[in-house]
């Protein structure tokens, strides 16, 4: 499988704020992030905002333990997407905020207006340990099962009870077998399914009977194949 092409800088900064947040930063020329943006991110991580941007930078990815480098560095005091990047990893690797990272990706994938490839994911999700256990999942993965469901769930067949705020279907992705159970966060264990057969699937009398069903259901429509899902054009 191949990896969908990495996010824009406009879209790890949109993440970045959906997930502390803080006001968007409308790029301006060159993608060029304004310094309120990032005093903004030094706030929310209770860091000082005093200094430049490379500054203010340095310090963001210290305190989530990522590497700064001339790499996070560009022409005319502006911050590479590089650094975007690391500072989203470093959010995603803390428990309360992983999950919060995760569906602000979901949402730019899903607005992305491009067609993904099917992701590879993790065939072993890395576990976060702490007053219970939250597993890094791949926002890929989830954004490529959403769009490729086209707003119907895979198990009933109704359509998405609601739309989003972003304007896509609301849906929820499943793991046939549980990330807790050693199952893999691939497009080949997860199903897009209404918030109805989302709880029957995890709470139902014949949970385990439907969640069977739902195995070989994504079994068959996996041999059966299926063409990549194009995201909707929402002109950004």
């Amino acid at each position: 499988m191949n990896e969908p092409p990495k996010l824009i800088k406009q879209q790890l900064c949109d993440a970045i704020a959906r997930t502390l947040g803080v006001p968007r930063d409308p790029l301006g020329p060159g993608s060029k992030e304004h310094l309120w943006f990032l005093q903004a991110i030094a706030k929310a991580l209770d860091l000082s905002d005093e200094g430049g941007k490379h500054d203010l930078v340095q310090r963001i990815l210290g305190r989530l333990g990522q590497p700064w480098d001339a790499s996070c560095i560009s022409t005319g005091d502006t911050v590479t997407g590089i650094a975007f990047e690391r500072i989203l990893a470093g959010l995603g690797a803390i428990p309360e905020r992983t999950s919060a990272v995760h569906d602000a990706l979901v949402e730019q994938w899903l607005t992305s207006g491009s067609t993904l490839q099917p992701p590879a994911g993790n065939a072993a999700p890395k576990r976060l340990r702490t007053g219970h256990d939250v597993f890094v999942r791949s926002p890929e993965v989830a954004a490529y099962i959403l769009l490729r469901a086209n707003g119907r769930c895979q198990a009933c067949g109704s359509a998405a009870p609601f739309m989003r705020s972003d304007g896509t279907p609301y849906l929820e992705v499943h793991h046939v077998t549980p990330l807790a159970d050693g199952g893999a966060d691939t497009v080949d264990n997860t199903m897009a399914l209404c918030p109805t057969c989302h709880r029957r699937a995890h709470h139902a009398i014949d949970r385990e009977a439907f969640s069977e069903q739902l195995r070989t259901q994504l079994v068959r429509e996996r041999q059966a194949g299926s063409a990549p899902p194009s995201a909707p054009d929402q002109g950004r």
